[in-house]
C-alpha cells in the first residue's frame, strides 16, 4: 500500500508512525476483496504506553457500562 495517511498522536501531537501492516482476504458476494490493516503509534514509546493505557481504561469503562445496562434490563 503506497498511500500516505498521516495522523497525529492524541497526547503529544507528533506525527504517528506505522508499526504494523497486514492484508486480510475477505469473501464477498462478487468474489474476494483484500482489506489492508495498518497499525500506527506514537514514535515516543513512553507516550504510546500512556495512550494504550488510556484506551484500555476507556474500553473497561464502556464494558462496565454495558454490563450495568444489561443487569438493569434483565430485572
Amino acid at each position: 500500500m503506497d498511500s500516505k495517511y498521516k495522523s497525529k498522536c492524541p497526547r503529544c501531537g507528533k506525527e504517528r508512525i506505522v508499526l504494523n501492516t497486514w492484508v486480510e482476504n475477505i469473501k464477498t458476494y462478487s468474489g474476494t476483496s483484500q482489506l489492508v490493516h495498518t497499525h500506527t503509534g506514537c514514535p515516543d514509546p513512553e507516550c504510546q504506553k500512556k495512550v494504550e493505557a488510556d484506551i484500555a481504561a476507556q474500553r473497561a469503562q464502556i464494558e462496565n457500562m454495558l454490563l450495568e445496562r444489561e443487569k438493569k434490563n434483565s430485572k
